[in-house]
């Protein structure tokens, strides 16, 4: 669910595990004309975040990928997180138009978003369970290039999920193009 100008959930450092305060996150709609906040909260089964660019060609072989698994586990929420301060707001807006990945794209200001969940590449997939447990921190495959990768560790984490499983693998490395980030988030 997408609800406008709600607060964003803050993040704690719980033991080895993250925990979030309600498992929503919040930022500038890339692809509403307006470009009003917006809050994209779990689904019934939790919420997936991924960061993206709209420069990496790695994050690029993603995007198709990352649409299919939003129309098959129709019981998370997925919200893209676009955070590179080296790329402008209007050349995301216009990527993320044209490949029309039919699910919400927010503009993380200042780092704020890569910075609680320590996002370090493009893409950099996380699942939050529905009690805003993250539950899986890593590479949306195990490839630089989406289409050609052996294994497809965020789709595996949704299916151990959907089964009523706990996920196998917690962390999964990340092939990607660094995060820029601003120099006001250093």
């Amino acid at each position: 669910m997408i609800r406008p100008f709600l607060s964003l959930a803050l993040v704690s450092l719980v033991g080895a595990s993250w925990a979030f305060a309600n498992a929503s996150v919040r930022g500038q709609d890339l692809l509403s004309p307006s470009a009003k906040e917006v809050l994209v909260e779990p689904g019934e089964s939790g919420l997936v975040v991924i960061f993206m660019s709209s420069h990496c060609p790695c994050s690029n072989s993603h995007a198709s990928l990352v649409s299919d698994l939003a129309r098959e586990f129709k019981k998370f929420n997925f919200v893209v997180v676009h955070s590179n301060s080296d790329e402008s707001i209007d050349e995301a807006r216009t990527y993320f138009a044209k490949v029309n990945m039919g699910i919400p794209v927010i503009q993380d200001r200042d780092d704020v978003l890569a910075n609680q969940f320590k996002a370090l590449k493009t893409p950099h997939a996380f699942v939050l369970n529905s009690a805003g447990k993250l539950v899986f921190r890593g590479g949306v495959t195990s490839s630089n290039y989406g289409p050609t990768a052996d294994r497809a560790y965020l789709r595996e984490a949704l299916q151990d999920l959907t089964s009523g499983h706990s996920v196998r693998f917690a962390e999964a490395r990340t092939l990607g193009c660094l995060i820029q980030r601003s120099k006001r988030s250093l």
